[in-house]
């Protein structure tokens, strides 16, 4: 196990392209094990709010799910957008599981984090979807705190409306990722 742990301990080191590409220094860039802790805060504030209004989720599943959405990239490093797109949906998928699979494949639950991992891409369960939203606000508050500090630029702009339009239908599902969304409109406009 402490190999395994090791390489995760990396994510803490993998800085996050879109945030280099956009003109974000490395010292103050977000790195993937930041971005992974901020998903899961996300999912079980949004999952507590859902299930408080009666709905159905499964939180202690979509939190493990959050822990290990980019666990891939202890082994292979966060992708570029240009690198992501020259690749396509399917080969990216392809590689990230592959890393998944060297990194948890000899572990008595290896099998376990697979699928939960495989359900996250999917996006069919009620937990995928919310760990997807969460992830891509995650996204979009990291954003507000680079224009607060003073990084506003073109790049910066196109990350917000992608994410801003990816999230659109779970604002619509789940209730208080549309308000949050409001929230996070009002402050992107200031």
């Amino acid at each position: 196990m402490l190999s395994i742990l090791e390489k995760l301990n990396q994510l803490k080191r993998t800085l996050r392209m879109g945030w280099l590409e956009s003109g974000i220094p490395p010292s103050e860039a977000e790195d993937v094990a930041q971005h992974s802790f901020e998903t899961t805060s996300i999912t079980i504030l949004i999952g507590d709010q859902l299930q408080r209004k009666g709905v159905e989720i499964n939180l202690g599943r979509a939190i493990e799910m959050a822990v290990i959405h980019d666990w891939s990239e202890a082994i292979m490093g966060d992708l570029s957008r240009e690198v992501s797109l020259e690749l396509g949906e399917e080969i990216k998928n392809d590689l990230e599981e592959e890393s998944l699979e060297e990194l948890v494949g000899e572990l008595p639950d290896g099998e376990k984090y697979l699928e939960l991992w495989r359900e996250y891409l999917g996006g069919e369960s009620i937990e995928a979807r919310l760990v997807k939203s969460a992830d891509l606000l995650s996204i979009l508050v990291e954003l507000i705190n680079y224009r607060d500090r003073g990084w506003g630029n073109e790049q910066l702009n196109e990350i917000w409306d992608n994410v801003r339009g990816e999230l659109a239908t779970y604002g619509e599902e789940f209730a208080p990722v549309g308000e949050l969304l409001v929230e996070l409109d009002g402050r992107y406009s200031d």
